[in-house]
């Protein structure tokens, strides 16, 4: 028995991810996370990422869990996105030191 593909949704984000935009994006999470059963985040192109999207990003991905949905990220290299974490203490400085689960930022998506 085969089981159907979960329906997808991909966000491709580019630019500054600031607070100028969080709702905007807020609205296009919501509504994806509503319609799909996988909702992919594409940060690769981002320039400047602040302390707003990471916060967003965290929250939508416990909204998605908490609907049995799931939220990934890809791009998730970004040096834009990397500076602001570590400015956050979302990420260690170094990459053995011990420090908060890192684990949602280091997944990479691909088309499942």
């Amino acid at each position: 028995m085969t089981h159907p593909q979960p329906s997808l949704a991909r966000i491709d984000l580019d630019g500054a991810l600031t607070v100028r935009c969080v709702e905007s994006l807020h609205a296009k999470l919501v509504t994806a996370l509503q319609q799909h059963a996988m909702v992919i985040v594409d940060c690769s192109a981002a320039t400047e990422v602040d302390l707003s999207l990471i916060q967003l990003l965290l929250a939508a991905r416990r909204a998605a869990q908490r609907a049995g949905k799931t939220l990934r990220l890809a791009g998730a290299d970004n040096a834009a996105l990397h500076t602001a974490l570590l400015r956050g203490g979302f990420a260690p400085a170094e990459p053995d030191a011990p420090g908060p689960d890192t684990s949602f930022w280091r997944e990479t998506a691909g088309t499942p």
